[in-house]
């Protein structure tokens, strides 16, 4: 009994096939050089979202993981999937990566784009308090007038706030 299932596990490494890569692993704490060694024989491998609903490009802006978010991004992933929680942009916001927001950005993420409970990666740097990051959503085109499905805006949020720099940058 044990000789077969010593043999079925092994019996294609034996074989020479490889065995396939975690992407999602392989997004939140893989190298560059692995990501590209997987994209050269499967070109679409990171095209996929997780049972959990996140695709690779979500995990690595989550996790920072910024050499291998711009591999995928070279690589043409989708940047504007959207998860019950949210994008890869509201990700890299809520981690407080303005490089990796910049990345996405320059890769037309949508700014605009809402999470089920209607909120834009806006609404996210202006709860995290982040004026870089406010500032280049911005500069992209996120609406100062977008509801939340409070029916809040990020400028009503700032208010709230007491956050003087942020409320000014919201007035704009």
């Amino acid at each position: 009994m044990w000789r077969w299932v010593f043999c079925g596990l092994w019996f294609p490494l034996l074989l020479g096939a490889q065995p396939t890569p975690d992407v999602f692993d392989l997004a939140r704490k893989g190298s560059e050089e692995a990501v590209r060694l997987v994209l050269a024989t499967q070109p679409r491998a990171f095209d996929c979202v997780s049972p959990a609903g996140f695709t690779p490009l979500i995990l690595a802006c989550y996790k920072g993981n910024t050499p291998v978010v711009k591999v995928l991004l070279e690589a043409g992933v989708a940047v504007n999937y959207t998860s019950d929680q949210g994008t890869a942009l509201m990700a890299a916001v809520v981690r407080g990566n303005a490089e990796v927001v910049g990345l996405l950005l320059n890769a037309k993420a949508d700014p605009n784009l809402t999470d089920v409970q209607g909120n834009t990666a806006l609404h996210f740097a202006v709860q995290f308090k982040n004026t870089v990051i406010i500032q280049q959503l911005l500069a992209h085109g996120a609406r100062r007038d977008a509801k939340d499905g409070k029916g809040m805006t990020a400028f009503e949020y700032a208010v709230q706030s007491g956050d003087e720099a942020i409320i000014a940058l919201l007035k704009g």
